[in-house]
């Protein structure tokens, strides 16, 4: 497989106007009750109307009672956009049987410029999810920009009634498509229940924004011409599915991401997930399937797939797999899938993911599920089995075998 690199966006320095200071505005954390982990968080503005502020660092010191200090953690914040205000979170370990009661801030602001681009990231229907030991927030985050951005930086903020921090978490966006929107969800560690969530979305150091880091217009979209999800009768999880076609006959696409979230009635996010598709050949119509674990009690009103389109590539290959004897298992708990993946290739193929999808009588998408097949000889067959989540018996069951970021082509 080959790669893109990718570059920060960059600012123009420049020596007027004076800038003014980037200002923390508040900071806070909260650790698990009877645990080590602490979400930490501060606000952070940059007042400046006219200049963003680039590669600022920061250090947070964590300490006990005593004034030991006993976690630090650094990093940097990618980009500040003009007036930007912010946050910046995320999660650390503590040494065992230790409790911290302090955060001390240690900030050098970054390179200070103009920037060609404006706009402003916005979050709606942010909602704190209480899920037993894995609680979340979620919400839908808006892309100002013209342009598809990969890597956003997402912090989710807790607070209790005073609106003090009491917590907090962070993960990055895959990518957001130019003036979109994404379901997401930022799991999160504080001290209790908070009162009310904040999530903000923001340019990191992996995110690509430069027009000179934008992938090349090449070549037909890619179609998704069916997606669908089934939901357990206990209501934990999603299965889902989808269909992407490459209409193009003589280009094949590497590395094409997918993300896919699910709503309810209300359409606050409570569940999400992200991939890739590794290879998707010329003319191709392949299937993806994969589960959403959902806070208790929740059910899903719609799923909604997104897909940003891979690098362009060339290949002589136009097929790598069939499969056969496809059929539907029905189990009171584990229904599944089984077939036979056939390798149509002289290499041995290792790490195949294997996405079942199920229909109903009317062609629609109702379930879905995957597995990993650890190897297909070169020209030959393998069995593969896998578990799936659907709300009904399907009327029929496909099984489509890719390769992954694991796979190798041994000999």
């Amino acid at each position: 497989m080959t790669t893109t690199a990718t570059s920060t966006p960059t600012v123009q320095p420049t020596p007027a106007p004076k800038a003014q200071a980037v200002t923390i505005l508040a900071q806070g954390f909260g650790q698990e009750t009877d645990g080590r982990q602490v979400g930490w968080a501060f606000m952070i503005e940059n007042p400046n109307p006219g200049l963003a502020v680039e590669s600022s660092q920061y250090q947070i010191a964590l300490s006990d009672d005593s004034g030991t200090i006993r976690k630090t953690v650094s990093g940097y914040i990618g980009l500040l956009l003009p007036s930007e205000q912010t946050a910046v979170s995320g999660t650390t370990i503590l040494p065992e049987g230790t409790k911290a009661t302090k955060l001390d801030i240690t900030f050098k602001q970054g390179n200070t410029g103009t920037i060609d681009v404006a706009g402003k990231f916005t979050a709606d229907k942010v909602t704190y999810l209480a899920n037993g030991y894995v609680p979340a927030v979620s919400g839908i985050i808006s892309n100002p920009f013209n342009k598809d951005l990969e890597n956003l930086r997402l912090s989710a903020v807790a607070y209790d009634e005073s609106n003090k921090i009491i917590g907090s978490g962070y993960t990055f966006l895959n990518f957001i498509l130019a003036g979109g929107k994404s379901g997401v969800t930022v799991s999160m560690t504080s001290s209790a229940d908070p009162a009310h969530v904040e999530l903000y979305a923001s340019i990191s150091a992996l995110t690509t924004l430069a027009d000179s880091t934008s992938k090349p217009v090449t070549g037909e979209p890619l179609v998704i011409s069916s997606q669908g999800f089934g939901q357990s009768s206990d209501l934990s999880r999603v299965g889902f599915g989808f269909i992407m076609e490459n209409p193009n006959k003589d280009q094949a696409y590497e590395d094409t991401m997918y993300q896919v979230a699910a709503y309810d009635e209300n359409g606050v996010v409570i569940g999400d997930e992200s991939g890739a598709i590794e290879l998707l050949l010329p003319g191709q119509k392949l299937g993806s399937a994969g589960e959403l674990s959902l806070p208790d009690g929740k059910t899903a009103a719609r799923v909604e797939v997104q897909v940003l389109k891979g690098d362009p590539s060339t290949t002589t290959i136009m097929e790598m797999f069939t499969s056969e004897n496809v059929t539907y298992v029905a189990d009171k708990y584990f229904p599944k899938v089984t077939g036979v993946v056939k390798n149509l290739t002289d290499k041995t193929l290792e790490d195949i993911r294997v996405s079942a999808i199920a229909y109903n009588d009317a062609g629609q998408i109702v379930g879905g599920g995957y597995t990993y097949v650890d190897f297909v000889r070169a020209n030959a067959q393998i069995a593969a089995e896998v578990r799936i989540t659907t709300k009904e018996v399907p009327a029929r069951v496909e099984l489509y075998p890719v390769v992954t970021s694991l796979t190798s082509l041994a000999p």
